[in-house]
Protein backbone atom coordinates (compact mmCIF):
# COMPACT_ATOMS: atom_id res chain seq x y z
CA UNK A 1 0.00 0.00 0.00
CA UNK A 2 3.02 2.47 0.32
CA UNK A 3 2.33 2.84 -3.66
CA UNK A 4 -1.30 4.36 -2.63
CA UNK A 5 1.14 6.76 -0.84
CA UNK A 6 3.30 7.54 -3.96
CA UNK A 7 2.33 10.34 -6.08
CA UNK A 8 3.50 8.79 -9.06
CA UNK A 9 1.60 5.72 -8.40
CA UNK A 10 -1.44 7.29 -7.27
CA UNK A 11 -2.85 7.73 -11.14
CA UNK A 12 -2.49 3.56 -11.89
CA UNK A 13 -5.77 1.93 -13.10
CA UNK A 14 -4.97 -0.62 -10.30
CA UNK A 15 -5.11 1.25 -7.52
CA UNK A 16 -7.55 3.23 -9.25
CA UNK A 17 -9.94 0.15 -9.13
CA UNK A 18 -9.29 -0.67 -5.42
CA UNK A 19 -9.82 2.62 -4.25
CA UNK A 20 -13.24 2.40 -6.17
CA UNK A 21 -13.88 -0.74 -4.83
CA UNK A 22 -13.05 0.58 -0.65
CA UNK A 23 -15.24 3.88 -1.60
CA UNK A 24 -18.17 1.44 -2.39
CA UNK A 25 -18.05 0.04 0.66
CA UNK A 26 -16.78 -2.97 -0.36
CA UNK A 27 -13.24 -5.20 -0.08
CA UNK A 28 -10.81 -6.86 -2.41
CA UNK A 29 -10.37 -9.92 -2.52
CA UNK A 30 -6.57 -11.62 -2.23
CA UNK A 31 -6.42 -15.48 -3.10
CA UNK A 32 -2.93 -16.77 -2.20
CA UNK A 33 -2.96 -20.00 -3.92
CA UNK A 34 0.12 -22.35 -6.00
CA UNK A 35 2.79 -20.85 -3.13
CA UNK A 36 6.44 -22.77 -2.84
CA UNK A 37 6.82 -22.52 -6.57
CA UNK A 38 10.30 -21.11 -8.12
CA UNK A 39 9.57 -17.44 -9.27
CA UNK A 40 9.98 -18.55 -13.12
CA UNK A 41 6.82 -21.33 -12.72
CA UNK A 42 5.26 -18.33 -10.44
CA UNK A 43 5.40 -15.80 -13.36
CA UNK A 44 4.61 -18.36 -16.10
CA UNK A 45 1.36 -19.43 -14.20
CA UNK A 46 0.31 -15.17 -13.46
CA UNK A 47 1.20 -14.93 -17.75
CA UNK A 48 -0.90 -17.68 -18.22
CA UNK A 49 -4.21 -16.85 -15.88
CA UNK A 50 -3.50 -13.09 -17.74
CA UNK A 51 -3.75 -14.70 -21.20
CA UNK A 52 -6.78 -16.61 -19.92
CA UNK A 53 -8.69 -13.77 -18.82
CA UNK A 54 -7.46 -10.89 -21.37
CA UNK A 55 -6.12 -7.91 -20.66
CA UNK A 56 -8.94 -5.87 -21.37
CA UNK A 57 -11.07 -7.44 -18.31
CA UNK A 58 -7.51 -6.89 -16.09
CA UNK A 59 -6.38 -3.51 -15.10
CA UNK A 60 -2.64 -5.03 -15.63
CA UNK A 61 -0.77 -2.82 -17.71
CA UNK A 62 1.09 -5.15 -18.97
CA UNK A 63 0.95 -9.15 -20.18
CA UNK A 64 2.95 -11.55 -17.95
CA UNK A 65 6.11 -13.33 -18.69
CA UNK A 66 6.65 -16.89 -19.78
CA UNK A 67 9.66 -18.87 -18.86
CA UNK A 68 10.96 -22.26 -19.99
CA UNK A 69 9.12 -24.87 -22.53
CA UNK A 70 6.13 -22.62 -22.18
CA UNK A 71 7.73 -20.01 -23.92
CA UNK A 72 7.82 -21.92 -26.89
CA UNK A 73 4.01 -22.90 -26.68
CA UNK A 74 1.78 -21.39 -28.70
CA UNK A 75 -0.89 -18.77 -27.43
CA UNK A 76 -4.25 -21.41 -27.54
CA UNK A 77 -1.98 -23.73 -25.22
CA UNK A 78 -0.84 -21.02 -22.79
CA UNK A 79 -4.10 -20.13 -22.86
CA UNK A 80 -5.64 -23.33 -21.79
CA UNK A 81 -2.79 -23.48 -19.02
CA UNK A 82 -4.32 -20.50 -17.92
CA UNK A 83 -8.01 -21.69 -17.49
CA UNK A 84 -6.69 -24.42 -15.98
CA UNK A 85 -5.25 -22.82 -13.25
CA UNK A 86 -7.90 -20.11 -12.83
CA UNK A 87 -9.93 -23.34 -12.48
CA UNK A 88 -7.75 -24.87 -9.45
CA UNK A 89 -7.82 -20.99 -7.87
CA UNK A 90 -11.75 -21.21 -8.13
CA UNK A 91 -12.06 -23.91 -6.02
CA UNK A 92 -9.57 -22.93 -3.78
CA UNK A 93 -11.58 -19.77 -3.22
CA UNK A 94 -14.76 -21.58 -2.88
CA UNK A 95 -12.48 -24.11 -0.23
CA UNK A 96 -11.40 -21.36 1.88
CA UNK A 97 -14.07 -19.02 1.06
CA UNK A 98 -13.05 -14.89 0.87
CA UNK A 99 -11.30 -12.54 3.18
CA UNK A 100 -11.99 -9.49 2.17
CA UNK A 101 -9.52 -6.63 2.67
CA UNK A 102 -10.62 -3.11 3.89
CA UNK A 103 -8.55 0.34 3.26
CA UNK A 104 -9.01 0.30 7.37
CA UNK A 105 -6.97 -3.39 7.64
CA UNK A 106 -3.94 -1.56 6.10
CA UNK A 107 -4.65 1.72 8.39
CA UNK A 108 -4.44 -0.60 11.63
CA UNK A 109 -0.78 -3.02 10.30
CA UNK A 110 0.53 0.47 9.82
CA UNK A 111 -0.22 2.05 12.93
CA UNK A 112 0.82 -1.72 14.73
CA UNK A 113 4.22 -1.10 12.42
CA UNK A 114 4.82 2.51 14.19
CA UNK A 115 3.74 1.94 17.47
Amino acid sequence: LKAMDSPAKKSGKKIKRIQEIWNEGFGIISLHCFQNVIPVEAYTREAAMIDAIGMSNLTNERKGDYYGVAKTWPHMKRRKLGTYLLYRAMKILLNEGERPLYQADFNKSNKNVNT
